[in-house]
């Protein structure tokens, strides 16, 4: 179980740019749709980000793209990181390992975000 949450932390490392994560959260006003927002841990009042995780909060920005059903395309979680390179099959494979480990309970893994979705940029969150 150790090797496999050293595993995870390395992956992570390589995922998450430094001091900026990656949030998907669910507009209020059309539950249907997924927003995505880059969080620089710079600006945080609190850098653990317990304050927003799994939580509900405004968030104020600016929607830098928007995604329709129509208009297809999706949003690439893994932009700009060294999984953003791998092939989709190469990536749906690594999804169905974390899937198989029933020690840990684990979120479901997605690497893009399909339409109905925006792209925002945060100006301010209250929460």
């Amino acid at each position: 179980m150790k090797q496999i949450a050293k595993m995870i932390q390395e992956m992570l490392k390589d995922i998450e740019k430094e001091k900026v994560r990656i949030f998907v959260v669910d507009v209020s006003d059309a539950p249907s749709c997924r927003a995505v927002v880059l969080l620089f841990l710079d600006y945080l009042r609190d850098q653990s980000m317990t304050e927003l995780a799994y939580k509900e909060f405004t968030l104020l920005g600016k929607v830098v793209r928007k995604l329709d059903k129509e208009a297809g395309g999706t949003v690439k979680l893994l932009r700009g990181t060294g999984f953003g390179s791998m092939g989709k099959s190469t990536l749906e494979q690594f999804a169905a390992a974390f899937t198989g480990l029933s020690e840990m309970d684990l979120p479901e893994v997605q690497f893009e975000i399909a339409p109905p979705a925006l792209e925002i940029v945060p100006v301010a969150i209250f929460v």
